[in-house]
């Protein structure tokens, strides 16, 4: 370690573990084979100068940092699994290792996945296998590249174990993964506490995430009790209002995929990004009545909770301009500061088709591609009906309402970056919607257009030379190729880049087998060792790491 590891064990703050989490051990490996180390990321929080065996002996045996958290902690969480709740959750096969800060000063998380059984595993083995360590390594590089607020893949060491799943042929090889995240603080874990009717324990998570996550982080304490109402049941319950299918108020205030119909739809498309109902609307929050006298500290609460709308809604946006499929967007898999983390069955777009869905077992499409901010409003008035219980519905209503102008807004920036144009302020998303419509309806190879048109007029002779030009010159092309000239070229300079010489980098599911394949078959790690350095040259070229919003 170097004079930038900066140790922060900030969650201590919450207490000695109820309600937030329990001190764990973690798994004794028979082996410890690093196949995976995240050097760049490590520089940038100090950890760069380790050796493999210190490596190995922090993030495979879990040796506790100095000044650091002197044990794992697995974190206790609720959520809504395909909007089911779920009150047996929590961290089942990982925990929170240690906290740190990076030169932004940012608290950064360093969780685990597949270090064994936690109290919350019920009756899984607590391990992850190799191939979904290879496959986050490959999810987390890829979105890093493309510009999308993503964990990072921190280390991933094969532990020696077999394993058997019955979702891939078995026994298969076993991992421990190591991820750096800008918080575990989820959804679901306001979800937890406003089903057990800890009103307080809410205001103190809420004043711990004000405090690290936020840029008002002057504001008063949030940690006192009383004055509030408990939501509807408090006793067993799940918070918030039912799923849309079980509603029964067509009176109720209409729900975030209400606001602005048609605004924000993936254009062309029979799907919009964010959906009615499929039943009369319930109220995104039901709650009891507010102590006024805590108005200013339920003030902070909704700011609080508009900031986390703005954040999701962003990243959303992100994930439609990479072309990226989450799979599982259940409450439990989202987090306050707006990060995508915990990869699954993930999958990349082979094209835009709002139908898209990357999970097997989603066969409804409910977290299809064109559904993700559907499902992120979804989620997100469920964490704000936990906020009930400690703030103003109506408040927390309006902040929700503005998820679908954020969307569109997240979308625009997000579209921009990645075909290297610079943002007019005047109509952004008709670029957007045109290029969408267009994409749809040719079903071009998702990332052929952000490849040839990157820097829009700029690159109009490397678009003339691209195996899909017939489709450029097509007259249903003509609205996004005018948008695309007339926007102002970003940094054009990168141009030069390698790169833009050869053939757009992409992350189909075929690639994945395929490289996974050599691995189980002959142990040969090339195939993955070649695409990384592949997408180490996309986020050289693109140049458009993501940023914080605070």
């Amino acid at each position: 370690m170097n004079a930038d590891y900066r140790p922060d064990p900030a969650i201590l703050a919450l207490g000695d573990g109820a309600p937030f989490y329990d001190a764990v051990k973690p798994a004794q490996f028979p082996k410890h084979i690093l196949r995976f180390r995240n050097q760049r990321w490590a520089e940038r929080v100090g950890l760069g100068g380790l050796s493999d065996e210190e490596w190995v002996e922090h993030f495979g045996r879990f040796r506790p940092f100095k000044d650091n958290l002197p044990e794992p902690l697995a974190l206790r969480y609720h959520g809504h699994q395909f909007r089911a709740y779920n009150p047996e959750i929590g961290d089942g096969r990982g925990f929170l290792y240690a906290q740190l800060r990076d030169g932004e000063r940012r608290l950064l998380d360093l969780g685990t996945k597949g270090s064994g059984q936690t109290p919350y595993s019920r009756t899984a083995d607590g391990r992850l296998t190799l191939k979904g360590g290879v496959r986050e390594i490959l999810a987390t590089e890829m979105l890093e590249a493309l510009g999308v607020y993503t964990s990072k893949t921190f280390s991933l060491i094969e532990t020696g174990e077999a394993l058997t799943r019955h979702d891939e042929p078995s026994p298969t090889r076993a991992s421990v993964l190591v991820r750096l995240s800008h918080s575990h603080v989820r959804f679901g874990t306001f979800q937890r506490l406003a089903f057990e009717g800890n009103a307080q324990a809410i205001e103190t998570l809420v004043d711990y995430c004000i405090r690290h996550f936020d840029a008002a982080a002057d504001l008063p304490p949030l940690r006192s009790g009383g004055g509030v109402a408990r939501q509807r049941d408090g006793g067993g319950e799940s918070p918030g209002p039912p799923p849309p299918a079980q509603s029964a108020s067509p009176t109720a205030p209409p729900q975030a995929g209400e606001q602005r119909r048609g605004a924000s739809r993936i254009p062309g498309g029979d799907q919009p990004a964010i959906q009615e109902p499929r039943s009369p609307p319930a109220p995104p929050f039901q709650g009891g009545e507010l102590d006024r006298a805590q108005g200013e500290k339920t003030g902070s609460i909704v700011r609080f909770y508009a900031r986390v709308v703005a954040r999701t809604a962003r990243l959303v946006g992100q994930w439609m301009a990479a072309g990226f499929v989450h799979g599982v967007l259940n409450s439990d898999n989202m987090t306050i500061t707006g990060e995508s983390f915990d990869y699954g069955p993930w999958r990349f777009a082979p094209a835009a088709d709002p139908s898209f869905t990357a999970a097997y077992f989603d066969h409804s499409g409910l977290y299809a591609f064109g559904r993700q901010a559907e499902a992120a409003a979804w989620n997100l008035a469920r964490l704000g009906g936990c906020l009930t219980l400690v703030a103003d519905t109506a408040a927390l209503n309006a902040a929700l309402a503005t998820f679908a102008n954020a969307y569109q807004e997240g979308m625009a920036e997000a579209f921009f970056r990645r075909l290297g144009l610079k943002r007019t302020g005047t109509d952004d998303f008709a670029l957007v919607s045109a290029l969408l419509r267009w994409m749809e309806a040719t079903r071009v190879p998702y990332e052929r257009p952000f490849f040839d048109w990157f820097c829009g007029r700029a690159s109009e002779r490397r678009a003339a030379a691209s195996p899909v030009v017939s489709l450029y010159a097509a007259p249903e092309f003509a609205e996004a190729k005018s948008q695309l000239l007339a926007a102002e070229p970003d940094r054009p300079e990168r141009l030069a880049h390698a790169y833009f010489a050869g053939a757009p980098c992409t992350m189909l599911i075929d690639e994945v087998e395929a490289i996974w394949a050599k691995i189980a078959e002959a142990d040969d790690w090339s195939a993955l060792g070649a695409k990384l350095a592949e997408i180490a040259d996309l986020r050289e070229a693109l140049s458009i790491e993501a940023v914080y919003l605070p």
